[in-house]
């Protein structure tokens, strides 16, 4: 079996949830399974073995800044790899953690807003690991295709640059903007208007434009 697993770390503290996770993704390793346990938030801090991956997901210090410094959600990629390093994190989280539940309310709106909140460039680096997923899959003959739907329509090349070794242009990776499925619900062509010069150039650009201003009025 096949299974990933997330799990939420909590700094440098023992979290029982974390020694679970740990536990039960060692168990099954054990018995054969191939397990990826990925952390999110923090690293995890285990009392066994710890079998989680080394890469954190929404790093709680990339979380935190774009959720109250509107300039950190727009800066270059390579300080996000800083902030999301465990190191980094760990550094920030050492010692003692007080939470004021005054101060959760707005960031879990956030996430539940998903792409269309202040943390959508945390789910964005969630879409540029599924193609490097998917590579694996094919290469470990567990699956005959991997299907990326819409993203191709933004970057035709995406699969063709994974498999090459060729980093990604984020610029062009599908940020769920929806036009695709809007625009064909109103009778225009789907395409990506947004990352695509082919469809931002066309007149229907400016009549879908208008159409999605008329329906958030």
């Amino acid at each position: 079996m096949n299974i990933l697993s997330l799990t939420a770390g909590a700094a440098s503290m023992y979290c029982g949830s974390c020694l679970r996770d740990n536990a039960l993704a060692a168990e099954l390793i054990g018995r054969g399974h191939d397990v990826m346990l990925l952390p999110v938030y923090t690293p995890t801090l285990t009392d066994e073995p710890n079998v989680s991956k080394g890469r954190v997901f929404f790093g709680g210090v990339s979380v935190y800044l774009q959720q109250h410094v509107p300039f950190f959600r727009w800066t270059p990629a390579f300080l996000d790899k800083l902030w999301d390093s465990p190191w980094v994190i760990n550094a920030f989280a050492t010692g003692s953690i007080s939470t004021d539940p005054k101060l959760l309310g707005d960031l879990t709106v956030s996430m539940l807003e998903g792409e269309s909140g202040l943390l959508r460039r945390e789910f964005d680096k969630l879409q540029e690991w599924l193609a490097h997923v998917g590579q694996r899959v094919l290469r470990e003959r567990r699956a005959d295709l991997v299907g990326l739907g819409r993203m191709v329509l933004s970057y035709p090349e995406l699969a063709a640059d994974v498999l090459a070794g060729r980093p990604l242009d984020r610029k062009r990776i599908c940020r769920t903007f929806s036009d695709c499925t809007t625009a064909p619900r109103k009778g225009l062509p789907s395409g990506c208007y947004p990352l695509d010069p082919f469809y931002a150039e066309r007149p229907e650009a400016a009549e879908l434009k208008e159409i999605k201003q008329a329906l958030r009025a």
